[in-house]
């Protein structure tokens, strides 16, 4: 006798409405785990002045925003542009 191996997530072998049940609870877990880091981080931007209507709306002014209250050496024009690779 021989077994089929177990369906995945992954090759579809499960019905649309499994997929989904899955993918929400995956998804609420995920919510379970990173919701109390978040309200830390939320904290710390919003006592370090980093709100959304604090922020301009210029992506690299905001860049520069962060970086000045995290500290950090701005980066070169150049650096920011380019995409880091490991």
């Amino acid at each position: 006798m021989t077994t089929s191996p177990a369906p995945s997530l992954l090759d579809g072998d499960l019905p649309l409405s499994a997929r989904a049940r899955a993918s929400l609870d995956h998804a609420a877990a995920l919510a379970r785990t990173l919701g109390p880091a978040m309200r830390v981080v939320s904290a710390q931007l919003r006592a370090a002045g980093l709100t959304e209507e604090a922020l301009a709306d210029d992506l690299e002014a905001r860049v520069r925003q962060v970086e000045a209250a995290a500290g950090l050496r701005p980066l070169s024009p150049a650096a920011s542009r380019t995409p880091r690779t490991r």
